[in-house]
């Protein structure tokens, strides 16, 4: 019986060890249990942070991106007022291109117009200089002529007034 009373014992103390086993189990199970509750509150609590902070940030960048989408649109408009204004230009450009070109040939037509003025000039310059030559020889003549005439006159009164004096003298003889 003492064996028996042994054996109670032992196996009173295995089952006490196994009773603090199982408590102890119980214990850290508890234990796990509530880390694990406190890690689960810990993750969604960080979770919802990040979710809220995600929130935030995706916020944010809608507002950057609207504000970068209203820049480009103002941007987008600005070019395209740009490009307006090159199109106006390039066609100012192009018309005054054309009476540029329009004014050059006017203005070669003009020169070759002078040109040949300025050749038709020189030739009434030389006409006229001939001209000249020839009416300072034909005044020069016209002066001998004249010069010539008058003394011819001259001469004639001269001839006239002793014709006069023969007539006169032949009419005496002839009354004598």
């Amino acid at each position: 019986m003492q064996r028996l009373r042994e054996v109670e014992v032992r196996q009173l103390q295995l089952l006490e060890e196994r009773a603090n086993q199982i408590l102890s189990l119980e214990d850290k199970h508890s234990h796990a249990w509530a880390a694990l509750e406190h890690y689960r509150e810990q993750h969604v609590q960080q979770r919802n942070e990040e979710l809220t902070r995600h929130d935030l940030q995706v916020q944010q960048l809608q507002q950057e991106l609207r504000r970068a989408l209203d820049r480009l649109t103002t941007k987008q408009e600005e070019l395209a007022q740009i490009y307006r204004d090159l199109e106006r230009l390039s066609a100012l450009q192009q018309a005054r291109n054309l009476q540029l070109r329009s004014q050059s040939q006017a203005l070669q037509q003009s020169r070759a117009e002078c040109e040949q003025l300025a050749a038709a000039v020189q030739l009434a310059q030389d006409r006229q200089q001939i001209l000249q030559t020839d009416t300072s020889a034909l005044r020069e003549r016209a002066h001998r002529y004249l010069l010539d005439r008058r003394q011819d006159r001259r001469d004639l009164r001269d001839m006239a007034r002793q014709l006069t004096q023969l007539h006169g003298l032949l009419a005496r003889l002839k009354t004598t």
